[in-house]
């Protein structure tokens, strides 16, 4: 399928840990092939590289790659057949600078039966830092088969920075992450300009405040346990950051133990926002 792939160094044994995690992802694929996940499944999304959380790739000895836990996207049983649940692959440049394979490594999930690629532009040793290769991007679309789709990631925070890397990148598609935290609207932006439409801009207080409530509505339904004070905290800062006062808030909000004090606090917060920009 890919020109790039003999180039790959297939012998190399995986790190045990990585033995372990392949067998948890064939047990997940078999109780989804044999109906044993209750809810319906579009798609399977493996993301192979996280920063903090090193799920896929393990170092090795290997000088060029390190190579991955699934070495093959393969379902239980007759492996000569497909299933109807098609396994996606996000993954990021590669380990460090001084090995970027992302193209190699696409191209390896692509041979194993991965349907689509997702790439963030930053390396794994970068975590959040320094900025996302548009260049990588660019190599992986054109390394892979034209028939899968590969998708950019990284740095897209604003209208322009979705456009620019559609350009850059010659990506078929855009993942936004972190920069739609706290600024749903981004995505009516870019569909707004993608319709040949004007951009219409950042929503007024009004607006914000309202979906500020519905958004921690839902998260306060939908999230329970220890973790549901951290994702609130980070949600009211995420829609305060930009604005008067939010460091202020953010500390404050962090001294708070209660979940829903902290969305009273940040709720008085946009209320007095709004009060004084209905007073200008």
């Amino acid at each position: 399928l890919c020109p790039r792939l003999p180039r790959l160094a297939r012998s190399v044994q995986p790190h045990p840990s990585a033995v372990t995690k392949s067998r948890y992802v064939t047990a997940l694929l078999w109780h989804i092939d044999s109906g044993r996940v209750n809810t319906p499944l579009v798609v399977v999304y493996l993301y192979m590289i996280h920063p903090v959380f090193p799920v896929a790739f393990i170092p090795t000895t290997s000088s060029s790659l390190s190579l991955p836990f699934v070495v093959q996207i393969q379902w239980p049983g007759d492996s000569s057949r497909s299933s109807s649940v098609p396994v996606t692959v996000k993954h990021r440049a590669g380990w460090d600078a001084m090995h970027k394979n992302a193209p190699d490594f696409a191209c390896l999930m692509v041979e194993a039966g991965a349907k689509m690629i997702t790439v963030h532009g930053r390396t794994r040793t970068q975590g959040f830092s320094g900025s996302s290769c548009h260049q990588i991007i660019r190599e992986v679309r054109q390394a892979v088969p034209k028939e899968i789709p590969v998708i950019g990631n990284g740095d897209v925070k604003t209208v322009d920075d979705y456009f620019h890397l559609r350009e850059c990148s010659g990506c078929d598609g855009v993942m936004i992450g972190r920069g739609a935290l706290g600024n749903p609207w981004l995505f009516r932006s870019i569909a707004e300009r993608l319709a040949g439409r004007a951009d219409p801009g950042p929503p007024d207080m009004d607006e914000r405040l309202r979906v500020f409530r519905r958004h921690l509505s839902l998260m306060r339904q939908l999230k329970a346990g220890p973790k549901l004070l951290h994702e609130v905290r980070k949600a009211c800062a995420w829609y305060a950051k930009g604005f008067r006062g939010a460091n202020a808030l953010r500390q404050r909000i962090w001294t708070i133990s209660d979940p829903d004090l902290v969305i009273a606090t940040a709720d008085a917060h946009f209320e007095a926002l709004r009060a004084d920009r209905a007073a200008a």
